[in-house]
């Protein structure tokens, strides 16, 4: 089965979505020559292979209260998330020595 994906879903969106586990998101991803950190683009389609492990009563859940998880950060929610600690530091410039 091909799926599109939707604005801000990740693998374990799509994961949780259609096989009703999101720890599917790893086999999805490597189906998809992709993996589970890479950003995933609205329209993009994903294939979801016939042989993946489906937890029905999840999945139906998910479907009968029309959910569609997307996750994802945007690119403001990105930056944000940048490191700060000691290790990002740069001395005399952002690490200043007294």
């Amino acid at each position: 089965m091909t799926v599109k994906v939707k604005v801000l879903q990740n693998w374990f969106d799509l994961a949780s979505i259609y096989t009703g586990d999101a720890s599917n998101a790893y086999q999805l991803a490597f189906h998809n020559n992709s993996s589970i950190t890479d950003d995933l683009q609205s329209g993009q389609e994903i294939e979801i292979p016939n042989n993946i492990t489906i937890n029905q009563k999840d999945k139906k859940y998910l479907h009968a209260r029309n959910l569609q998880p997307a996750t994802g950060l945007t690119l403001e929610q990105k930056e944000y998330d940048k490191p700060l600690g000691i290790g990002e530091m740069v001395i005399n410039s952002s690490f200043i020595v007294r």
